[in-house]
């Protein structure tokens, strides 16, 4: 008899299918059972099951803890099959980033998309022995957010009607009276609480369907739930479960479509893999095709034709596609995406992503009350999902509360310790706050979660610079560069690193790469022209503070610094005239007055030098050329009493 392990004590006949337990009641020890044992799916189990509880294994012994822990079994399993395993390599750095890759593809809660047997796994185990890359399928990334509500239409975005399918139009099946079927009454319940307590309602639905697995509405419902609470990997597999000759297996499929494209990583990559899933849907004269057809427009951007499509179809749902195409649009208005966002709310279930995507384009209004009243309300719907905590910090930080932005961080971080946005934004915090040690550690734990992480590369780099150590720097730069070809701020920054390394060669090569892509890269221009400066280009920095000073003409130091190029290229005059506008625009700034005192005791001009240089003294007491100034003024007075004397000026 051919058996496969199901859990450690317990085993399965493949060949008669016998099941040692009654329909829908789990098996196996709670710390290594997977989702399909957890939900009691016994004729779910497959090999892939045993690769899932070797994978808690393998996590255990490289961790000395469990994935998943709880307090009581039942609180153990609602982390199998809600929360996100802690990151390997943040418990155990030394640990090769294949064998992290290996583990995590190990603990995927969609058994398709973990190795499918123990000889794959074994397979990839030696791969790692061997130095090789492993076949594992990394895990979907959570969605990661530069800007956030604007990456997805939110895993709140087609939300929740349960009167089902709200695609499709149709009523749903039949649900039996209350008393008929076991999970009935807690489906009743779980519809009577959802407007106010949507996590409750998903927990009601959830043990319905632990007593009637087969419900397909039900799946359909607990998929939007969940969806709605922003666990769009957990609705997408409920929906997966809707039998493909059910009546709502179209709802099913739109649905799995829209959590694919507003993922994070589906919006920007994986667009064709989403079309697919319209594609299956879009043909006829239903909603549900005339829905599919505009998501296919809104993913190949065609804003246009997204809002022809979707203009005359009523619901909730159209509503919020068309805010999104409105808001993502570059020519579009906010205040029709907000319009449309309010129309999409008035749904029954309080949605924490459709008030993300709401405050996003009340940022844009510049209404910040409301965009952080938006997301103050999104965080109470969802207190555990670290990624709207990520957007209410940038608003926050955007109205200068700098304490409350680190104190969403810090809890995004607590509640997902591999979030690489979140340690990425909040370094930026540190980075501002000088402290440099805090960043770089923020930066390397978001690059240990996702080492392709250009955003976080650049801003190591930055650290790394501040830090006195140009060489890190570079490379970091330069790695970020590989992923994001053609970032003007990182060529910019590289560019500095590269002056600090004393190469102005490569500088200026950088800065001239930077101005090409943004001609109105001030600070581009300015360091060019300091880097020229350095090489002896005196021609060449002048013609770059020229162009600086018709992009930038209230920018004190740049006429300052003309002022010295004029000086150095004997155009004593020349340089008389800018460093006196720059005293136009800031008449205490020492540089420049230390710079015009010395140009005029160079002209003869001993009286006005010394009143100059005077006046240096007065505002910049600890200069580091003070004993010279001092000296330089002293001179000066000598030189202008004999003047005086001799009846010159």
């Amino acid at each position: 008899m051919d058996c496969f392990l199901a859990d450690f004590g317990l085993a399965k006949s493949v060949a008669t299918g016998s099941k040692l337990t009654r329909t829908g009641q789990a098996l196996g020890t709670p710390a290594y059972m997977s989702p399909e044992q957890a939900r009691g799916e016994v004729a779910a189990l497959a090999p892939a099951t045993d690769v899932w509880s070797l994978g808690c294994v393998l996590f255990e012994i490289l961790a000395t803890r469990p994935p998943f822990e709880g307090e009581t079994p039942a609180g153990l399993i609602a982390g199998v099959l809600t929360q996100d395993p802690p990151d390997l390599s943040l418990l155990r750095p030394d640990v090769p980033a294949g064998l992290v890759r290996v583990v995590a593809a190990c603990l995927q809660k969609g058994s398709s998309r973990r190795p499918p047997d123990a000889r794959a796994l074994r397979e990839d185990l030696d791969r790692v022995l061997r130095g090789e890359r492993p076949r594992a399928r990394l895990p979907r990334r959570p969605w990661i957010p530069l800007s956030i509500a604007g990456a997805l239409l939110a895993e709140a975005a087609w939300g929740l009607s349960l009167a089902l399918p709200p695609a499709g139009g149709r009523a749903p099946a039949a649900a039996p009276t209350p008393g008929e079927s076991p999970g009935e009454p807690l489906a009743a319940r779980a519809r009577r609480v959802r407007e106010r307590d949507a996590a409750e309602a998903a927990r009601l639905l959830g043990e319905a369907l632990r007593l009637e697995p087969g419900r397909a509405e039900w799946r359909l419902e607990m998929g939007l739930l969940l969806w709605a609470l922003g666990r769009g990997d957990a609705a997408a597999e409920e929906w997966e479960r809707v039998p493909p000759d059910h009546e709502l297996a179209r709802a099913a499929r739109l649905y799995i479509g829209l959590e694919s494209l507003f993922h994070s990583d589906e919006w920007q990559l994986g667009r064709p893999h989403t079309i697919e899933h319209f594609e299956k849907v879009r043909d006829g004269s239903g909603p549900e095709a005339t829905l599919a057809r505009g998501a296919i427009a809104v993913l190949e951007k065609k804003w246009s034709s997204a809002r022809a499509v979707l203009a005359a179809l009523p619901g909730w749902e159209a509503a919020l596609l068309r805010g999104f195409a409105e808001g993502k649009d570059p020519s579009g208005n906010p205040s029709v995406a907000v319009r449309e966002f309010t129309q999409a709310l008035e749904g029954p279930i309080p949605f924490a992503w459709m008030r993300v995507l709401r405050a996003e384009s009340r940022g844009k209004l510049g209404d910040a009350p409301g965009e952080l009243q938006d997301l103050d309300e999104a965080v109470r719907i969802a207190p555990d999902r670290p990624e709207i905590r990520v957007n209410r910090a940038a608003a926050r930080r955007r109205r200068g509360d700098a304490g409350g932005a680190v104190e969403d961080l810090d809890e995004a971080i607590r509640l997902r310790p591999d979030y690489a946005t979140a340690r990425n934004n909040r370094a930026g915090l540190r980075r501002a706050s000088q402290d440099l040690r805090g960043a770089l550690e923020d930066l390397d734990g978001a690059l240990r979660a996702r080492p392709d992480y250009a955003d976080a590369l650049g801003n190591r780099g930055n650290v790394h610079l501040d830090l006195g150590d140009p060489e890190a720097a570079v490379r970091d730069y330069t790695a970020s560069l590989e992923l994001r070809p053609g970032h003007v701020e990182t060529i910019y920054h590289r560019g500095n690193a590269w002056r600090a390394l004393g190469d102005p060669d490569r500088a200026i090569a950088d800065y001239t790469a930077a101005i090409e892509r943004e001609p109105r890269h001030a600070w581009a221009w300015n360091n060019r022209a300091l880097a020229r400066r350095e090489r002896g280009d005196l021609e060449g920095a002048r013609g770059d503070y020229d162009t600086i000073l018709r992009i930038w003409p209230e920018r004190t130091q740049g006429w300052n610094n003309r002022g010295v190029v004029r000086w150095n290229l004997g155009d004593l005059d020349g340089a008389v005239e800018d460093f006196t506008q720059a005293l136009r625009l800031e008449p205490r700034d020492g540089d420049t007055l230390g710079n015009l005192g010395r140009v005029r005791a160079e002209q003869g001009r001993w009286g006005e030098a010394a009143r100059v240089l005077a006046e240096f003294l007065e505002v910049s007491p600890a200069h580091p050329e003070g004993p010279e100034i001092r000296a330089l003024r002293e001179e000066c007075l000598a030189r202008a009493g004999q003047s005086r004397a001799a009846g010159g000026r």
